[in-house]
């Protein structure tokens, strides 16, 4: 959802240093250099998924309700 406001992406990248006045100037950008500006928030939500993945790997091995409970936790995050 961050990625499809406009003025959300201009502040990202002038965060890491690009000095933009209008969102249509990325598409003067090199590929590359769009891509830079999601290395760090791929990075943050693979991260994210992988700690989700392990607490509910962890919660499913309680025995007899572990299972139900890390089921229902993982559908609801």
């Amino acid at each position: 959802m961050e990625l499809n406001d406009p003025k959300n992406v201009e502040n990202l990248a002038r965060k890491q240093g690009f000095d933009l006045n209008s969102y249509t100037e990325l598409q003067q950008q090199d590929l590359k250099v769009c891509d830079r500006l999601l290395t760090r928030n791929t990075l943050k939500w693979r991260t994210a998924g992988a700690f989700e993945g392990g607490a509910m790997g962890l919660l499913a091995m309680v025995p007899v309700a572990g299972t139900p409970v890390a089921m229902t936790a993982d559908i609801l995050a």
